[in-house]
């Protein structure tokens, strides 16, 4: 499958996504998705998204992969995916729009922050920082204030890189928790 995404050949596409459906296992997937990715076929992105549910991690890590790879293609689908209910979806869906780089996922990342699941609030967490914008520092000061340290430490790690906006939010949170 690898060989057919060195090829460069669009042709390739379907039986790609056809081998991505396929039971015949998670190597098999693995090298489906790695070759989709290196065509960047924009035809790939839904099912690439729908392996974001595959129970081996490696399988959607690859698909996730791909997804950055296809690029600005994948920005409104991954978008979309934050909303989905499996969590790893979520969770690899905010990894790909972290890098991808499109401001258009700061709002929907901001949104994630909400999630009850804790690793998607991290990862969106660390989009946002990727993103750099700006318009995340409230809500990400706003997880400072959560139990689960996992959380606050990625806000924190968040905020840290967001800049002069970030470090304030920081340090008045650290000063607001002093007080108390």
């Amino acid at each position: 499958a690898e060989a057919l995404g060195q090829l460069g050949d669009p042709r390739a596409v379907d039986p790609l996504i056809a081998a991505l459906k396929d039971s015949v296992g998670s190597p098999f997937r693995i090298s489906a998705a790695e070759a989709l990715g290196q065509l960047g076929d924009p035809r790939a992105v839904d099912p690439l998204i729908a392996v974001l549910k595959n129970s081996d991690p490696y399988v959607r890590a690859s698909a996730t992969k791909a997804l950055v790879k296809i690029g600005a293609p994948a920005v409104d689908p991954m978008i979309a995916a934050l909303k989905d209910s499996n969590e790893w979806v979520q969770y690899a869906a905010a990894c790909a729009l972290g890098v991808l780089g499109d401001l258009r996922a700061v709002d929907p990342l901001i949104a994630s922050l909400k999630d009850s699941d804790w690793l998607v609030r991290i990862t969106a967490a660390e989009a946002l920082a990727q993103l750099g914008d700006p318009r995340a520092t409230g809500h990400l000061s706003a997880l400072l204030t959560l139990a689960d340290v996992n959380t606050r430490q990625s806000a924190a790690k968040a905020l840290a890189k967001l800049g002069d906006s970030g470090l304030r939010e920081l340090i008045a949170a650290l000063g607001t928790s002093r007080e108390e």
